[in-house]
C-alpha cells in the first residue's frame, strides 16, 4: 500500500518526512498508534496539500514543536467537545473536521452544530481510501 500512497502524493506540496522520535513522541502523548497508511504518510511527507486538501502531520522544518498535532487534536476535544476517539488530520473547508475514529480508523466528517450536538459523517474506511477519493 506504501507505493499506492506515493503515487496518490505525486505533486502535491509536502514539508517532507517526519522523523520517527517525533512521531512515535505524538503517539505516546495521545495514547495510540496511528494506523499504518497515516504512519507512512507523516514518515515520508510530513504534512501538506495536494489538490486544496490540506492534511495535517508533523513538520520537522517549519514548525520547531513537533507536537503541534496533538495539540490541535486535545484542543478541538476540549473546545469543540469532539468524543475521545476523534483523531483530526484535515478539514472539510466549510467549518468541520475531518478525523479519524480511532475505534477502526474509519474516517468521518465532523460537525458542532448547536444545539443538535455533533454530526459525524463517514466517508472513507481507512486513510488510504480516504486519499483515494480526495486525489484521483
Amino acid at each position: 500500500m506504501k507505493m499506492e500512497i506515493d503515487k496518490l502524493c505525486e505533486g502535491g506540496v509536502w514539508s517532507g518526512g517526519a522523523a520517527h522520535e517525533a512521531l512515535e513522541a505524538c503517539e505516546l502523548i495521545m495514547g495510540m498508534r496511528f494506523p499504518d497508511d497515516y504512519r507512512h504518510f507523516i514518515l515520508t511527507y510530513g504534512c501538506g496539500s495536494k489538490s486544496g486538501v490540506e492534511i495535517a502531520g508533523i513538520d520537522n522544518i517549519l514548525i520547531s514543536d513537533g507536537n503541534v498535532l496533538t495539540r490541535t487534536i486535545l484542543n478541538l476535544r476540549e473546545y469543540r467537545h469532539y468524543p475521545k476517539y476523534s483523531v483530526f488530520f484535515s478539514d472539510t473547508g466549510d467549518g468541520g473536521q475531518i478525523c479519524f475514529d480511532s475505534r477502526d480508523w474509519s474516517i468521518h466528517e465532523i460537525y458542532v452544530r448547536p444545539p443538535e450536538g455533533i454530526e459525524r459523517n463517514r466517508i472513507a474506511d481507512n486513510f488510504y481510501d480516504f486519499l483515494i477519493t480526495k486525489f484521483l
